[in-house]
């Protein structure tokens, strides 16, 4: 059990990508803290998180684009479990707009979930993980290689390859 004794917060952690990180950690041993918008898939989520065999489930609704939101899950994290060990920061959001219809608060919208939340939960983990601690940042092939419709979730996961590359050179 590769995660046994170790604590991770999953961002998205109620669906997708991110249900399915959640699960395979806790069949690995973590203690697991999922971190989702939405209170009805964190309750669907949590019986098959803990059937995949995470020895401990907290669930915690948390808008990833509010800072006060993200430091209130990892101090309850810390409070709970007393310590935090990984982070995958796999919340996103996409608008489908073709870019002249894109509004400001569109973009705004996309880049605090998708960039700002990513940057939130990496410093969070920057002043309480210990050495060893590890931060997973899911992008897409978007921030490579695109397609019409989706131009502020191509530029925030472009900006999150960005962050994941400083983080990696100032994380101790």
């Amino acid at each position: 059990m590769r995660f046994q004794d170790k604590v991770a917060i999953v961002t998205g952690g109620a669906s997708g990508i991110g249900l399915a990180v959640a699960k395979r950690l806790g069949s690995e041993g973590a203690r697991l803290v999922l971190a989702d918008l939405n209170q009805d898939y964190l309750d669907k989520a949590l019986p098959d998180v803990k059937a995949a065999g995470a020895p401990d489930v907290w669930t915690n609704v948390c808008n990833v684009a509010i800072e006060a939101q993200v430091e209130a899950t990892v101090k309850g994290t810390l409070d709970r479990f007393g310590r935090l060990d990984v982070v995958v920061n796999n919340a996103g959001l996409m608008e489908f707009k073709a870019l002249e219809e894109l509004t400001g608060d569109d973009w705004l919208r996309v880049l605090n979930v998708d960039l700002l939340g990513t940057f939130y939960f990496t410093k969070q983990a920057f002043l309480c993980m210990k050495p060893g601690g590890s931060i997973v940042n899911v992008s897409s092939i978007h921030a490579v290689e695109t397609e019409p419709l989706v131009a502020p979730y191509a530029a925030a996961k472009a900006a999150v390859l960005s962050l994941t590359r400083s983080s990696a050179l100032e994380g101790n």
